[in-house]
């Protein structure tokens, strides 16, 4: 039986994804995994359809269920294991409201926001809500957790620079001397979904798939395309360009793909640069930035690393604050 001193929970909740870990304090090791498609928005839209228990009851008990299908993988003493929570259930839709972190931000997470829940009602465990970063016109949550997690990892080449975590929305962060100084967010993913399902496009185009000759030449060609053509404009001749027979449905989704892209990679300065890519990324940007080559410094962080750096950003903040 495990015990409760060597062990943490660690739940990553997003907008439409839920992930939830049991880790060894000691070593890191994942034990045990649960993971989902509960997001806030819709435990958010099952909770407004309910009178009897308010928002923050209503998540913890969410959260307690999530916790007891850990228990189905693995046994162990678990009633005062702590739950280290970030991501958007700090935002309103979420567990409980916090005020975000100003910039700048310490790689460290030495000014982390965070609040001590509990309910014993609905959860037997205490919560550990963390909050996120903001600065005027632009807020982040989730993704500094990933940044602190990141700078504990023995593969990081460069500890300064750009530091990008694609998603529905793309992070790109600078960080200088442990310092995160500025941050942009691009709707990159966000504006691929709404363009192939509600707009004049949606009859042209395909989810891409295959990644043979033909649909990575598209892809590059949306990259380069980015670079010199106006985007609202380039958007159109994707119809086009399908009607005329120049691009299959499937070679106009990996365009598209490649047309976003690299629009959201035109913002990018000339300083080293990071990209922190899951398994779903990973060959589209390292494709775009070969297309590219305008970056002179660049690394990747293999998705399995990226996979952990949630679980390190947790247990530093357990390390350096309980």
């Amino acid at each position: 039986m495990l015990h409760d001193e060597d062990y943490f929970i660690s739940c990553d909740w997003g907008t439409s994804a839920f992930r939830l870990k049991l880790v060894d304090r000691n070593t890191s090791i994942v034990a045990a995994t649960v993971e989902n498609t509960q997001g806030i928005k819709k435990i958010y839209d099952a909770f407004l359809k309910q009178t009897a228990i308010e928002q923050e009851a209503y998540f913890m008990a969410f959260l307690e269920q999530q916790i007891q299908n850990l228990e189905q993988q693995i046994t162990w003493s678990n009633k005062r294991c702590c739950i280290v929570v970030s991501g958007m259930a700090s935002s309103s839709i979420g567990l409980k409201e916090l005020s975000y972190a100003d910039l700048p931000f310490d790689v460290q997470g030495k000014n982390l926001v965070f609040k001590h829940l509990y309910h014993p009602a609905v959860c037997t465990r205490e919560v550990l809500l963390i909050s996120g970063v903001k600065k005027r016109g632009d807020v982040m949550r989730g993704e500094e957790m990933q940044l602190i997690g990141l700078f504990q990892h023995p593969d990081l080449k460069y500890r300064q620079g750009n530091f990008v975590f694609p998603g529905t929305h793309t992070k790109q962060i600078q960080v200088k001397d442990s310092q995160l100084i500025d941050f942009q967010t691009h709707m990159t993913g966000e504006l691929y979904d709404v363009i192939k399902s509600h707009t004049i496009l949606k009859n042209s185009l395909d989810t891409p798939s295959d990644w043979n000759e033909n649909t990575k030449s598209a892809f590059r060609a949306g990259v380069l395309d980015s670079q010199s053509q106006a985007l609202t404009h380039t958007l159109f001749s994707i119809r086009a360009k399908n009607l005329q027979g120049y691009l299959s449905k499937t070679e106009a989704g990996h365009y598209l793909s490649g047309l976003l892209i690299g629009s959201e990679l035109k913002a990018l300065n000339q300083d080293t640069t990071t990209f922190c890519c899951n398994s779903t990324f990973y060959p589209l940007y390292q494709e775009a930035v070969q297309a590219l080559d305008h970056l002179e410094q660049y690394d990747f962080l293999s998705p399995s690393a990226v996979n952990d750096l949630i679980v390190k950003g947790h247990k530093t903040f357990l390390d350096a604050f309980i």
